[in-house]
């Protein structure tokens, strides 16, 4: 039976994820999954999230058409007396995890990378052969983020303070990449360890 490496990506915004992926996906033929974009395509109208969610919050969290209007929802889930950031992993989170791990067992790539932000806080570690924390300078995210999305300072400031710490992606990660350098630095450092967990595409 075919067993691909699944290999989980994760980090902060701004940390260079999406460039990573873009390189294995284009130079390295991998398949590639976004945990975030497996989740809205689950949250359209009667999909499995959609309807976990319509359940959990009602129709106050639709907008007009019926549709799940994320703003609505997420100040549900994030703000005022009601607001509990666990009640909405623990609904999304496992069928996310199921939809993923039925699309690895039916991908023929024989390695495929996986990315998403809270890798560990949906379980989704559980599905990979190996984990990366792509980690940058919290000054050169801020750039990057302004560069490729004009984000201010102080609304880089805020998403950065809602994920998880450097110190925290380091303990939790069995292997770092250091997205400090040039362009060249960081293919390098993927094809390096591509080579050491005897992966395909390595060179």
């Amino acid at each position: 039976m075919r067993q691909s490496k699944v290999i989980g990506v994760t980090g902060g915004v701004g940390a260079g994820k999406s460039t990573l992926l873009a390189y294995v996906k284009e130079n390295k033929g991998c398949s590639v999954i976004l945990a975030d974009d497996v989740g809205r395509r689950l949250s359209e109208k009667g999909k499995c999230v959609y309807r976990a969610l319509l359940a959990s919050y009602g129709e106050e969290i639709l907008d007009a058409e019926g549709n799940i209007d994320r703003k609505r929802l997420y100040e549900k889930a994030f703000t005022g007396e009601a607001a509990d950031v666990s009640r909405l992993n623990r609904l999304t989170h496992p069928l996310i995890r199921r939809e993923i791990r039925r699309m690895i067992t039916v991908d023929p790539s024989p390695l495929i990378f996986l990315e998403a932000a809270l890798l560990y806080e949906g379980k989704l570690d559980t599905l990979c052969t190996d984990v990366w924390y792509v980690a940058s300078p919290a000054e050169l995210r801020k750039q990057r983020l302004y560069d490729s999305r004009g984000y201010s300072e102080e609304r880089s400031d805020s998403i950065m303070k809602n994920q998880l710490r450097d110190e925290e992606f380091r303990g939790y990660c069995p292997y770092v990449i250091e997205n400090d350098g040039s362009l060249a630095d960081l293919y390098a450092k993927i094809d390096r360890r591509l080579r050491e967990i005897g992966a395909e595409y390595a060179d």
